[in-house]
């Protein structure tokens, strides 16, 4: 069974924004994830993307579900 976590950054919808989902599959990626994380919302422009992030875990021995739910804490949603 899989577990989903969503992180949001939400704005205020423009129309010039792209609305983009980037869903992203993990499997035991429980140290990898804050990095890649944070680096995607570093880099991506908030005035031109509203971005929601799907993060997919395959039930991952090395906790990365939960990794990813406590990763939803630091993002406003």
């Amino acid at each position: 069974m899989s577990s989903v976590a969503r992180v949001f950054i939400q704005h205020h919808w423009y129309p010039n924004m792209f609305q983009v989902s980037l869903v992203i599959p993990t499997y035991n990626e429980a140290k990898n994830l804050p990095l890649l994380v944070r680096e995607i919302f570093e880099t991506i422009d908030h005035s031109l993307i509203d971005l929601e992030l799907i993060i997919v875990d395959d039930n991952s021995p090395d906790g990365t579900g939960e990794v990813a739910e406590e990763l939803r804490k630091g993002y406003p949603i």
